[in-house]
């Protein structure tokens, strides 16, 4: 299975090839970004994600992967950028990955100390565990900050979930 999932220069080159050949081959367009990702040549996918959005620009997975790397390299408003145009295209609303979109984006705004912004896209994206770490986390940090009211509305957000996650029950009494 290893060998599988194993990335390698020949690899990168045959979909760099097969992107030559065919340039809307949206397949390999995928492929070779994610092999550039995991192998640490983020700046390449970043370009290759971009120009497969100039020859289609409501690839929706394109743009959500385009944000994802866009975060390994820090660049926080251009992943939030691509987050949002993400959310104008008219078929996000039926869109598997909107959740973890909105995760995403809550990620950003938290990352950025915009806490109404990120409380918002957190409770968008459900109800899973990891929404309420998150959720969890936001409040913390908003605490930390001195901004009690978010805190405790990120609190009893995670208290409509599950009561006794972590010592939220505490911390809404």
């Amino acid at each position: 299975m290893d060998t599988l999932n194993r990335i390698d220069d020949e690899a990168l080159n045959i979909y760099r090839q097969c992107l030559g050949v065919e340039p809307t081959d949206s397949c390999a367009r995928m492929r070779l970004c994610q092999g550039l990702v995991r192998t640490n040549q983020l700046k390449d996918a970043i370009d290759i994600f971009r120009e497969g959005l100039i020859v289609d620009p409501s690839n929706l997975r394109f743009r959500y992967h385009l944000a994802l790397t866009l975060l390994k390299t820090d660049d926080i408003d251009g992943t939030i950028g691509e987050c949002q145009q993400l959310m104008h295209q008219p078929s996000f609303e039926t869109y598997k990955s909107r959740p973890e979109l909105h995760l995403l984006l809550g990620k950003c705004f938290a990352i950025k100390k915009l806490f109404s912004p990120a409380l918002k896209q957190y409770r968008l994206a459900g109800q899973t565990p990891e929404v309420m770490e998150r959720l969890y986390e936001l409040g913390e940090v908003a605490e930390s900050m001195g901004d009690s009211q978010t805190a405790k509305q990120c609190w009893e957000e995670i208290c409509t979930v599950d009561i006794n996650f972590k010592d939220v029950k505490g911390k809404v009494a």
